[in-house]
């Protein structure tokens, strides 16, 4: 996968991010403030 100069976001952080929206039960709110993102880029 190309990343481009300014993703928020790697592959691996994306798993990270989904696993602790699904496997963790954390709310995606917080999902996207442990990764560093905002909400609307969690869920995209």
């Amino acid at each position: 996968m190309n990343l481009h100069e300014h993703a928020r976001l790697s592959p691996r952080d994306r798993v990270l991010l989904v696993d602790r929206f699904l496997v963790q039960g954390l709310r995606i709110e917080e999902a996207a403030h442990a990764a560093g993102v905002s909400v609307r880029t969690a869920y995209k």
